[in-house]
């Protein structure tokens, strides 16, 4: 896991390495709507979708679930049907995605990482 996690941390600092400053932020956190491929460190990928309502879809191989979208602080969390919660934090034109099962251990339990990119 550590391996995982030095890589992931590698690959969200390449913006700031190519260029030497950190690209510029937007002043308020908005929702991130449309189409989403996250791939996770345990080699799980899903797409998950998000509405300007607030709704969200998710599914991956061996599930399908929607959910609930809501802006906390700095981020945004996701509540799934399924029991299930994803917190989201804005790293660039990325999302660094912590997931965790079952949504009671959120957010002290250990998460599983991944980071988002825009497909739609």
């Amino acid at each position: 896991m550590t391996r995982s996690l030095t890589v992931l941390a590698i690959t969200l600092a390449m913006p700031l390495f190519a260029t030497g400053k950190l690209p510029p932020q937007p002043a308020a956190l908005e929702l991130p709507v449309g189409k989403w491929q996250i791939e996770f460190t345990n080699g799980v990928v899903e797409t998950c979708e998000i509405h300007p309502n607030g709704c969200a879809f998710e599914a991956e191989p061996l599930r399908r679930s929607p959910g609930k979208v809501s802006i906390r602080g700095k981020s945004i969390v996701i509540a799934f049907d399924d029991d299930r919660t994803e917190r989201w934090t804005r790293l660039h034109r990325r999302w660094l995605v912590e997931h965790w099962c079952p949504s009671k251990a959120f957010p002290r339990g250990e998460p599983v990482l991944g980071v988002a990119e825009r497909r739609q």
